[in-house]
């Protein structure tokens, strides 16, 4: 005689999220288990609400910041009054935190979490651009964001240079605007010539340490002030980015100085290069990656061990370039990426065995 077989009834699922890429990728997983179902999705926390009450799904998978209504707020709703219904309170027993270096370290402070070392080693790859017009149009604004770089500089990778990547970067007109020295008539007439126009940047592996805290506001506030040994090291990037438009064939180098004259030949370059770099008269001085505020490290000083894990606080790690513990010197996305899986494999082991 045959078994008749008991089938469980499916998990209902709500989804909500203010991006429609975003619902759909959701719905795309939850349908490829067998035992989900997506009965509904709504686009901001005050729409969930109303369909909760409506459709009673078993689960609700809800973003945090929607427009209207986040979801902390839906969440606190009575689906029938609409009205605050005590404290929002999630215990978990692993909080990986990974907001970013400012974000993450921000966010630690605020929580309270003692000792100089979380929100302390903050370091940049400090940048500043310049740029060259060519009597032949180059138009910089098509391709891809970044196709070269000059390693020539760099102290990574074997090489024993005085610490400094160059890299080509496009010729967008904002963020062009943004970088040109000058102002009024004279950077009008620059931007007139974007079509003839190069870029490039020196991505600077700083030594200079600082740190993020937090002001009134619980808003991140970062205290950096590069010692004379980078200030030093971008200049001879600067230098040698100019150097290197010369002698392909610029007419003209326009270095981030505001008031300089342009550059047109070495001797030009010379006397442009006798006095330092001072970062009030640069026309960009930026920082294009961030690391630390929640280094990693072997020893008690350090925010984090070398797992992730932040020390003194059970069930917390920090998994982004905030836990990096100085800057990698090139072009830091892989690292972070790799770090945050060795991470997460690492606390999953922990957990599962």
């Amino acid at each position: 005689m045959p078994t008749k077989r008991h089938t469980l009834p499916k998990i209902t699922v709500l989804v909500v999220d203010d991006h429609a890429v975003v619902r759909q990728g959701l719905k795309m997983l939850i349908h490829s288990d067998p035992n989900l179902r997506v009965t509904g999705e709504a686009e901001d926390g005050l729409a969930a609400v109303q369909l909760a009450g409506k459709l009673h799904p078993d689960v609700v998978v809800m973003d945090v910041a929607m427009p209207r209504m986040n979801g902390v707020e839906a969440t606190r709703l009575d689906p029938v009054s609409r009205a605050p219904v005590g404290r929002l309170r999630v215990d978990a027993p692993l909080v990986v935190v990974a907001a970013g270096v400012l974000g993450s370290a921000g966010l630690l402070r605020r929580s309270g979490l003692p000792g100089d070392a979380i929100g302390g080693g903050l370091q940049l790859h400090t940048s500043l651009h310049v740029t060259a017009l060519f009597d032949e149009p180059v138009h910089g604004y098509y391709g891809p964001t970044m196709a070269y770089a000059v390693t020539e500089f760099a102290d990574v990778n074997g090489r024993t240079g005085p610490g400094f990547m160059i890299e080509n970067t496009a010729v967008h007109p904002i963020a062009t605007a943004s970088a040109l020295p000058g102002f009024g008539a004279e950077h009008a007439a620059r931007m007139g010539r974007l079509p003839h126009l190069a870029r490039a940047l020196v991505v600077l592996r700083d030594r200079t340490r600082g740190r993020v805290d937090v002001d009134a506001t619980g808003r991140p506030a970062v205290s950096y002030e590069l010692v004379p040994e980078d200030l030093q090291r971008l200049h001879d990037g600067m230098i040698a980015i100019a150097r290197a438009y010369l002698a392909a064939g610029a007419r003209e180098v326009w270095l981030p100085r505001n008031g300089a004259p342009p550059v047109r030949s070495e001797q030009d370059l010379r006397a442009a290069g006798a006095g330092p770099l001072e970062p009030g008269r640069t026309s960009l001085l930026y920082a294009v990656h961030l690391f630390g505020g929640a280094s990693m490290g072997g020893g008690a000083a350090s925010a984090c061990d070398e797992a992730g894990r932040v020390r003194g606080v059970r069930g917390l790690a920090v998994a982004d370039a905030a836990s990096l513990p100085s800057n990698t010197g090139v072009n830091p996305q892989i690292t972070i990426i790799a770090n945050a899986l060795r991470i997460a494999e690492g606390l999953a082991s922990e957990r599962h065995g």
